[in-house]
């Protein structure tokens, strides 16, 4: 037995010697061969850190950029300007990822049959001081490749030719595109029109306390915890109440939009268009650069402007404006000369975003008629030809159910349908308001084929009231009689769509529950969980 055990240990030990030459010979040896390697296929090992300057020249022409902290970069030739990291990024990987195919070390090598002797590009990168020279010569009879060679190193180098696309790069390449050069959020914006029209349109975000955590149903475990503490005494019941009360959500952030006119009035804004009027000014693009006295030109339209617009941003503690000058389109009309900044770049910007940041007053007021939030609304009524229907929130507020008249059965409605009717009642925005002889034109239209639609609040409170008619003769508007106002509207005929829609669905719906009261919706009808 003393034998056995004696052969195991020496089984062992030669085991683990066999494990340790492979992990401290083998592995290394594998490692340093496969470093090699990479380093012989490698152009230029460009560390990100240690590099802070690069020469770029081609044809007579000198690109330079220099690295400004961490990340950021700044070229200073042919012109002073912010570069795009990214751009320069990518143009450093070309080289930093780019592989050499063949190395070529044979004596008496003629730099001249390699296009190297005048390379048709010179790529210089300093790094901690050292600069390295790339030598970019002719491209190779066959295959997409291009001969090259560094400064320091005798051997001609084989690489790719996307090498040399990657370097091929001018200083409008690498320039900053923003428009607006920061990552901050708007928070106010002035416009202005050579009419006089003009506005100013801010951005409030508000520190509200969110309401306790409520439980409208029974899947709330908080619900049945709450039958059973009344089982115990009132000693106990306190206590599992104490233990049961919801904890406060916290404050939370609500955003308000306000529009304030040419006479100072100060009326609410639509947040979805004030949104996209911020998010189109942030992700402006200029698709060129005017410098130098082209600048200046009178043709740029840029001492007439055609809307003059100050943006302010919110960075940290502190407000800072920016102005944007838009000027005239070019030659063909495919573009907008615009000014941005103190003492300002000259740009050049799509005819269409500069179409799509130019908007009126009008456009950013809230026109919706009812101005209702959804979770607000808990019954709807509709009396039409199509059908009418009685729907109303279910008592945990996760479902709708549907009904022909309030004391009859009622049977789930389907959640989709509801969803895309709270939503179009709760943004109907009218086109324009009708006086006078108009609006008893259009109540006129609407009797000839009228829908009443209301929607109530809590305790049955009218939060709508709507007579709605017909199409127009042009098929794209209808008219709407606000009852609780006496005013009348035209509006797009997609309201009538969806209106007419609910109207025969949940028509059909409460008809069969009146008919049959064991009627059941199959399950697609109910509500998500965890929605209003």
């Amino acid at each position: 037995m003393e034998r056995s055990f004696l052969k195991t240990i020496i089984v062992a030990g030669i085991l683990i010697a066999a494990a340790a030459t492979i992990y401290f010979f083998e592995v290394p040896h594998e490692k340093a061969k496969k470093d090699a390697e990479e380093i012989k296929t490698k152009i230029l090992d460009l560390n990100m850190d240690k590099l802070d300057r690069i020469e770029i020249e081609e044809k007579g022409s000198k690109l330079v950029l220099e690295k400004v902290g961490i990340d950021s970069w700044r070229i200073i030739q042919p012109v002073h300007d912010d570069a795009d990291k990214f751009a320069v990024t990518s143009l450093i990987n070309s080289v930093q990822f780019g592989h050499v195919e063949r190395r070529i070390n044979e004596p008496n090598l003629q730099l001249e049959n390699f296009g190297l002797k005048d390379p048709q590009l010179i790529a210089s990168f300093t790094l901690n001081n050292t600069k390295n020279t790339l030598l970019i010569g002719d491209n190779a009879k066959i295959g997409a490749n291009a001969y090259a060679k560094l400064s320091a190193s005798p051997d001609i180098l084989l690489v790719s030719g996307s090498v040399l696309s990657g370097l091929q790069k001018k200083a409008s390449d690498l320039r900053d595109k923003r428009v607006f050069r920061t990552d901050t959020e708007i928070v106010r914006l002035s416009l202005s029109y050579p009419n006089g029209e003009q506005f100013l349109l801010i951005k409030i975000e508000k520190k509200v306390e969110s309401p306790k955590e409520t439980s409208p149903s029974p899947k709330n475990e908080n619900a049945n915890a709450g039958k059973l503490s009344k089982l115990k005494s009132n000693k106990k019941d306190d206590k599992a109440k104490a233990e049961n009360e919801p904890e406060p959500l916290g404050p939370t952030l609500k955003t308000e939009w306000v529009l304030i006119n040419a006479e100072g009035k100060e009326i609410p804004a639509d947040s979805d268009e004030g949104e996209k009027l911020f998010r189109a000014l942030k992700g402006l693009r200029a698709r060129g650069f005017i410098d130098g006295e082209d600048a200046s030109s009178p043709s740029l339209g840029l001492d007439e402007p055609e809307a003059v617009f100050e943006v302010t941003f919110h960075e940290k503690d502190k407000d800072f404006s920016v102005p944007l000058i838009l000027g005239a389109k070019n030659s063909d009309g495919t573009l907008r000369y615009v000014k941005v900044g103190e003492p300002g770049r000259v740009l050049t910007l799509d005819l269409k975003d500069s179409m799509d940041i130019s908007v009126t007053e009008s456009a950013i007021a809230d026109r919706r008629i009812n101005r209702l939030e959804p979770e607000t609304i808990q019954k709807i009524t509709l009396n039409s030809k199509e059908g009418s229907y009685i729907l109303s929130r279910s008592s945990d507020g996760y479902d709708w159910l549907v009904a022909e008249k309030e004391d009859e059965q009622k049977t789930r409605a389907d959640w989709s349908k509801a969803s895309a009717l709270l939503n179009a009642i709760s943004k109907l925005k009218y086109g324009r308001e009708l006086e006078g002889r108009e609006a008893a034109s259009a109540r006129q239209a609407i009797n000839k084929d009228e829908r009443i639609l209301t929607a109530l609040g809590a305790a049955d409170k009218k939060l709508a009231n709507l007579r709605i008619g017909p199409k127009n003769e042009d098929e794209k508007t209808i008219y709407v009689e606000d009852l609780l106002t006496g005013k009348v509207y035209i509006v797009v005929s997609e309201f009538l769509k969806t209106v007419g829609e609910s109207a025969k669905s949940f028509a059909e719906q409460a008809s069969a529950a009146a008919l049959n009261e064991e009627s059941k919706l199959p399950p697609f009808a109910a509500a998500p969980d965890n929605v209003q």
